[in-house]
């Protein structure tokens, strides 16, 4: 195969990150060279697999980001997302698109995640070959309604997530101007009127066929892969004290909830309340001790992080938000679910999870619920045999050669 020099690009958090990171070790394996950019506090994780970093974004702006209304206010979330999140990496993002392309006499191809604006808007302008990552089927859908967005966008409506991303790119243009800082001046926008089924970009879903089949309104030119099942950095034993606990009695819960969240408080005491009326140890994974309930029981052990594949198998069950990467690594393990989504698409891939009969979702204002529907959870026959038969399925999983194949041709020189 030709060596292949790719700029993969990443706006949001880690949950963002991971499956592009999986997808840069991926083309690294194939041989290709391979740069991923990102905000600043992401370059340990990217340099310790082994992939060139590009900064687009310091800490500051990651803090002020994480720190904002994205994450504190239903109703200004969404727009404080792109002010706070996407929009100072558009200039940047964008130019290194086009020293990336200068660099290699525009035999590159420019690999983007959903929010990466600045990167899609460069890659166009300057006629790249490009491939748009999607992590999860709701980034995908045209029409059907599967996000909830603030007043300040679309005003209380529940739409489609082609349209969310319309009212995105619609906001910083008329916030920011038309060229948002990059190179946007006389380009169409990316989210066209006429839905995803009318766009003539490449989109890679990193998900299964099985997991959520492509509707009519979706993009024309979509290859579904599979679940990147990967831990970030280089994989490790269990901590001692992990190690310890496990063995120290009955499989326990997982309880964990992402990054950032401000209802993670109220999530956690729920699952713990949850546990403790089933008589269930349980492990906590954050980063945040500020998003703990004050007082935990003594059969809980907190981490602040762990390498999912090589944890959840030891688990009876999990209690988590709704995050892709958390589902597909909960169904990797056989593990029953109990989905508390808090925001963004965790709603809509909770909705997939329990088509599956991988588990329950209980909507966070019915969150009081959720001991009721985690006994059931852990007797429920159909739940457990659908959890046997999805662990069977994700050991079938591997998305790598196909996603290879997919990002092989969309270079231009190397279709046959």
């Amino acid at each position: 195969m030709t060596r292949t020099p790719v700029l993969l690009s990443c706006v949001g958090t880690m949950g963002d990150l991971m499956p592009v990171l999986a997808t840069g070790r991926l083309l690294i394996g194939a041989g290709h060279e391979v740069e991923i950019m990102a905000n600043e506090v992401f370059r340990s994780a990217i340099e310790a697999s082994g992939i060139a970093f590009h900064a687009i974004g310091g800490r500051a702006e990651f803090d002020a980001f994480v720190g904002g209304a994205a994450w504190q206010d239903r109703d200004s979330g969404w727009a404080a997302f792109l002010r706070e999140g996407i929009r100072p990496c558009l200039a940047p993002a964008a130019r290194r698109v086009e020293e990336f392309a200068a660099l290699h006499k525009d035999r590159c191809l420019i690999v983007p995640n959903n929010y990466s604006y600045g990167a899609r808007w460069a890659a166009r302008a300057h006629g790249l070959p490009l491939v748009n990552l999607a992590i999860q089927p709701g980034m995908l859908r045209g029409m059907e309604p599967s996000q909830q967005l603030g007043k300040d966008l679309l005003p209380g409506e529940k739409v489609s997530y082609w349209r969310a991303m319309r009212a995105a790119e619609d906001y910083l243009f008329h916030t920011y101007g038309r060229t948002g800082g990059g190179p946007t001046a006389g380009l169409g926008p990316l989210f066209q009127d006429g839905g995803p089924n009318k766009s003539d970009e490449n989109f890679i879903g990193l998900f299964p066929y099985w997991f959520e089949r492509p509707g009519d309104d979706w993009p024309a030119h979509l290859h579904l892969s599979g679940f990147p099942l990967i831990d970030i950095g280089i994989v490790v034993p269990l901590a001692p004290e992990v190690e310890a606990f496990l063995k120290a009695g009955a499989p326990p819960v997982a309880l964990f909830c992402g990054s950032f969240m401000q209802e993670a408080t109220l999530f956690f005491q729920r699952g713990l309340d949850a546990c403790r009326a089933n008589g269930r140890r349980s492990l906590i994974i954050s980063r945040y001790p500020e998003d703990l309930p004050a007082d935990l029981p003594d059969d809980c052990l907190v981490v602040a992080q762990a390498p999912f594949s090589q944890l959840l198998p030891h688990f009876c069950a999990i209690i988590h938000h709704g995050g892709i990467g958390t589902i597909a690594q909960s169904m990797a393990a056989g593990l029953p679910q109990l989905v508390i989504p808090l925001r963004f698409e965790q709603p809509d891939n909770a909705a997939c999870m329990q088509r599956l009969g991988a588990g329950r979702v209980v909507p966070l204002a019915n969150s009081d619920q959720a001991t009721e529907v985690f006994s059931d959870i852990l007797v429920d026959p159909e739940i457990q045999n659908a959890r046997i038969g999805l662990a069977d399925r994700m050991a079938n999983n591997n998305p790598f050669h196909k996603t290879a194949e997919i990002l092989r041709k969309a270079v231009p020189n190397n279709r046959s």
